[in-house]
């Protein structure tokens, strides 16, 4: 092991490849540390994420089963979304928590942020808890409902993420 600590690239040039609303994606030029040209190394720039884990009184979590067609899936997981310009974190979970499943949260608690990807995406994934969820499973579309949800765990410690946890829509 050295003593030599990374050192930020340098951007020689950038090409934008495409930008709209859904997506800004261009590709750097890029000079590492030691001289070497990287390129072209892909960046992209979407909106900053929410995700949140709603649960109600009962402590059932709040999901939402609907299809992503990024992993060509129905699935079932957490309510998440962009945040719109001009549109606080904070307030991006609210607004997508009351859009997604019908549900309004009694409390909502920031419990910060992390890069979505920082080897490639330059937003960042906002996370949120909203306790005392209240309102009714509702279906947005044919593709997407949300229902409280059950959750089991194999083993009484949460932080051991080598055991399985599920949940059973209610």
């Amino acid at each position: 092991m050295t003593d030599e600590h990374p050192q930020a690239w340098r951007v020689a040039d950038s090409t934008q490849i495409v930008k709209d609303r859904w997506i800004d994606l261009r590709a750097d030029t890029c000079v590492d540390g030691r001289g070497r040209t990287i390129a072209p190394y892909y960046v992209l720039k979407p909106a900053d994420w929410i995700t949140v884990l709603a649960v109600d009184e009962s402590d059932q979590a709040i999901v939402v089963e609907e299809y992503r067609h990024g992993a060509g899936i129905v699935a079932i997981g957490l309510v998440g979304g962009a945040v719109d310009e001009g549109e606080s974190p904070g307030d991006a979970a609210l607004r997508e928590l009351r859009e997604e499943t019908g549900y309004v949260a009694g409390e909502i608690i920031d419990l910060g942020s992390t890069w979505a990807n920082w080897g490639n995406h330059a937003n960042r994934s906002h996370h949120f808890l909203a306790r005392a969820a209240a309102g009714s499973p509702r279906s947005r579309s044919t593709t997407a409902r949300s229902s409280p949800c059950t959750w089991s765990r194999s083993t009484p410690s949460a932080i051991d993420s080598s055991r399985a946890t599920t949940c059973s829509p209610g």
